[in-house]
């Protein structure tokens, strides 16, 4: 028997080839079952749907209520990240960058204050400096 795949001769009771391992066997010739026509018999298959990561807007308020609970948060969105539904872990990964996003905002803008106010401290602080300064020369001759 040739193998279809490469081409070897083999004995003709294998069923495998000896050089590259595929199947000698020939395959089956389908068979119908519809006695009418002699045409395929069609079977009805179930394609998975994508409705078990539905959640309702009840799911998602109670998902944020349970964000609002102090460590209850950060367990829940562990939960919610590992698990198999995509929607919940999208859900994380969107509470995550608006943390992030928000965690820069809030660094950004107190970066900028601390600069603002450092700058109007050192030039409030200059200036009393001078004005100290003559006043304790006064004082320092007034007592010589």
């Amino acid at each position: 028997m040739i193998c279809k795949n490469c081409g070897m001769d083999n004995a003709d009771n294998v069923q495998f080839c000896s050089n590259c391992g595929a199947s000698t066997q020939q395959a089956p010739a389908p068979t119908y079952n519809n006695a009418q026509n002699g045409g395929p018999t069609y079977v009805n298959v179930q394609v998975p749907s994508d409705t078990d990561n539905y959640i309702s807007i009840g799911g998602y308020v109670g998902m944020l209520l349970a964000e609002c609970v102090p460590i209850l948060n950060i367990v829940m969105m562990i939960i919610w990240g590992t698990s198999g539904n995509k929607s919940k872990k999208n859900f994380v990964l969107a509470q995550l960058l608006i943390i992030a996003i928000s965690v820069g905002v809030t660094i950004l803008v107190s970066l900028i204050i601390s600069l603002i106010f450092g700058a109007s401290c050192v030039a409030l602080t200059a200036e009393m400096a001078q004005q100290y300064e003559s006043e304790l020369q006064t004082m320092i001759f007034s007592m010589l």
